[in-house]
């Protein structure tokens, strides 16, 4: 073999390696191969700036971990500095669905809200951290939520951020924005407002009525006014369920004072009271005197009925009517939505009004709801129909420095009006929010629903889904083709 030869044999080609079709090869594969190592390295990056910086979006049919408009316009103005406490550690959190459902909607307030931030406590590793906590009486475990700010806390358990179902134990719904938005308003302000429960006549408080003051930012006291007096602070007072009288003027106290004079000299005060009684009630002749200055008397041992109007065909079980009365606005909130749900109310006790209810007298009283026109009552063994009214709501104006000061009574005749199975169904907690609103001058968690979870799959509105097939429709082509186009110019410039 000559030299000549020799040169071409070992410039020539060796073998697979040396083909055009493997060199094109090799391109389009170290190609594919940076194009996944930089999707990993971008995931990997936005996953960490995720976690840091809380980049999130809540796709859940029902918004479950968002936080609604009604928070945003009840907290915009607050400016305190509120901090939420969780009494464990982050990952702790993280690691259970549960939890992580409450932290997620928890950093979301974070996220929009530059006045509040969120803590996490190791109380299992440093149990002193409670001390503060304990010392004014809170109990605390690692299932407890703090929410704080300068002027004072207020501590609830991770469960009670859920809704549960009676008959199973399930968990059905979240509330944990009402839950939250409550407990940033009730420690926002240096003063908050009062509700005083009276006790000492068998009075029974529903559980369902002192959480619902205290979600709208109330504290909640009890006083036996045979021995104690209001409280300054009080702005509504609720007299609940009592199985005896009040004293009146044939039983002063040791003061001299009654607890009717006590009564008295509250609502002369321009506040506020609430009275619930049923046709259990007996009648009370030293508080009915004081309601009937105020236009109102209840009809005890009478119950309203309806055959037509009722539920599950309890007839005792009625579906009220919203009355078109100046007393409406109580109302309205539910009344006038497009499609307003049910109010209604159990072993209810008809209510008599004595006077007008026009909005332009210093005195007025008007039904809020009533039955509709196929309730009855029995009377001397015969059915009498009506509208009955069932909740009644009386004011008092003056002018003060040119003011128009109100002083307003609610009577409503059922007792357990807050109190039903299925709540949420119902018109009954909005109307009672919306009264604790107007008494209470604050602001409530009222428009602030609770969101169903027990549909685990994903569901999408039309919107979002027509938004992110747009998206992913747009983005996945666009990835192709911009990898084509890199391909075709590396082969053109070995080619």
């Amino acid at each position: 073999m000559n030299k000549d030869q020799m040169k071409k044999t070992q410039h020539q080609p060796n073998g697979l390696t040396s083909t055009r079709k493997f060199k094109y090869g090799s391109v389009s594969i170290s190609i594919t191969a940076v194009f996944v190592a930089a999707l990993i390295i971008f995931n990997v990056i936005f996953s960490a700036l995720a976690t840091k910086f809380g980049f999130f979006i809540d796709l859940t049919k029902n918004q479950i971990y968002g936080v609604s408009e009604a928070t945003d316009e009840l907290l915009k103005d607050i400016d305190t500095e509120i901090t939420i406490k969780f009494c464990m550690p982050l990952d702790s959190l993280e690691n259970d669905e549960t939890y992580k459902l409450v932290l997620s909607c928890v950093q979301e307030y974070e996220r929009r809200f530059d006045n509040i931030k969120i803590e996490y406590l190791d109380i299992i590793s440093n149990p002193a951290a409670l001390a503060s906590y304990k010392a004014m009486g809170h109990s605390l475990s690692t299932m407890s939520i703090i929410v704080e700010s300068e002027y004072r806390c207020k501590v609830f358990q991770i469960k009670n951020c859920f809704v549960y179902a009676e008959s199973t134990g399930d968990v059905y719904g979240f509330k944990g924005e009402q839950r939250f938005t409550s407990s940033i308003l009730a420690v926002a302000h240096e003063k908050m407002p009062v509700v005083t429960f009276t006790q000492g006549h068998g009075e029974s408080v529903p559980v369902q009525l002192e959480e619902m003051f205290v979600d709208s930012g109330f504290d909640v006291q009890r006083k036996n006014l045979a021995t104690e007096d209001i409280s300054d602070d009080t702005r509504i007072l609720v007299i609940s369920d009592p199985q005896k009288d009040f004293s009146g003027i044939f039983s002063s106290n040791q003061s001299g004072r009654s607890e009717i004079d006590k009564i008295t000299d509250y609502l002369n005060s321009r506040r506020h009271m609430m009275v619930f009684v049923d046709k259990d009630t007996p009648e009370m002749p030293e508080l009915d005197a004081v309601l009937e200055e105020w236009g109102i008397v209840i009809n005890y041992h009478t119950t309203v009925l309806d055959e037509e109007k009722c539920i599950n065909n309890a007839p005792n079980t009625i579906v009220l009517q919203y009355v078109d009365s100046y007393a409406k606005q109580l109302h309205e909130p539910v009344s006038s939505l497009e499609s307003p749900p049910n109010t209604i109310a159990i072993q209810a006790v008809p209510i008599t009004l004595l006077y007008g209810a026009s909005d332009e007298s210093e005195k007025a009283a008007g039904a809020v709801l009533s039955s509709h026109k196929s309730g009855y009552i029995v009377k001397d063994g015969e059915k009498v129909y009506g509208e009955y009214p069932v909740m009644a709501f009386a004011t008092k104006m003056e002018y003060i420095n040119n003011v128009n000061t109100k002083t307003n009574i609610l009577v409503c005749g059922s007792t357990t009006f807050t109190e039903l199975t299925y709540a949420a169904s119902y018109g009954n907690n909005d109307i009672i929010f919306n009264i604790m609103k107007v008494m209470g001058q604050t602001s409530t968690t009222v428009d602030i629903d609770w969101k169903r979870t027990d549909d685990d799959t994903l569901k999408l509105d039309s919107e979002i889904a027509n938004n992110l097939t747009i998206i992913l429709s747009a983005l996945i082509p666009s990835i192709v083709l911009v990898c084509g186009v890199a391909v075709a110019i590396v082969r053109r410039k070995y080619r």
